[in-house]
């Protein structure tokens, strides 16, 4: 059976309610990919302790336990989840959330994902996907898509949203291909005909091409 590793140790510094959703999550993968899902309840807890990290096993050890239940999984899950979950701030998990905006460099489905991450922890619930689909809006750098964006109509929906950015976005990139090829046709055309060979501006070709009815310009 192939060894897989348990989740790094749990980090208390920061937003702790959501680095303990995560790990737990992390974790439950790790036992069901490493098949000890179904063992002993304190072979289970044993794994869990071992690997939350020594600043998390502190807290462990405060915690109270019903007699000889110190060592009960899903118990020990349910008394972590009201220490950690206490510190949770929905308010300034809210506020990360609606300052997000589009990184340079970031993806159009990359800017997606780190929005529908934060949504997770700011309780939205119904809400959810129209306020991601209002921020992702307003976060994006490229103008012309925020403009495009805004001239839908109700309804609106965060899947149509997303269709239409990922498609300008891939347009923009072939357009961004096609220059390169565009100015070293131009300088080909004029090296054919003995003239300059160096960077060629504004010829009738490179017109032309910039205009191509397959390009949409």
């Amino acid at each position: 059976m192939a060894k897989f590793n348990p989740p790094t140790e749990l980090q208390l510094d920061g937003n702790v309610a959501d680095s303990w959703e995560k790990w737990k999550r992390d974790f439950d993968i790790f036992l069901m990919a490493s098949e000890s899902s179904t063992k002993d309840d304190k072979i289970k807890t044993s794994m869990l302790l071992a690997a939350i990290g020594s600043r998390a096993r502190e807290i462990y050890y405060t915690l109270e336990f019903p007699e000889n239940e110190e060592m009960n999984f899903n118990l020990v899950l349910e008394q972590f989840d009201k220490q950690f979950k206490s510190k949770k701030c929905t308010t300034f998990q809210r506020h990360q959330f609606f300052m997000t905006r589009q990184k340079e460099n970031q993806t159009i489905d990359e800017l997606v994902t780190e929005l529908r991450i934060k949504a997770n922890s700011c309780e939205f619930k119904d809400l959810k996907n129209g306020l991601i689909k209002d921020i992702f809006i307003c976060g994006v750098q490229d103008k012309q898509l925020q403009e495009r964006l805004l001239q839908e109509s109700d309804p609106f929906e965060l899947d149509r949203a997303i269709e239409i950015a990922r498609s300008m976005e891939i347009t923009k990139q072939r357009v961004q291909q096609l220059i390169p090829v565009a100015e070293n046709y131009g300088v080909d055309l004029i090296r054919e005909a003995g003239g300059h060979t160096g960077r060629v501006k504004n010829t009738d070709n490179l017109k032309t091409i910039s205009n191509c009815s397959y390009c949409g310009g």
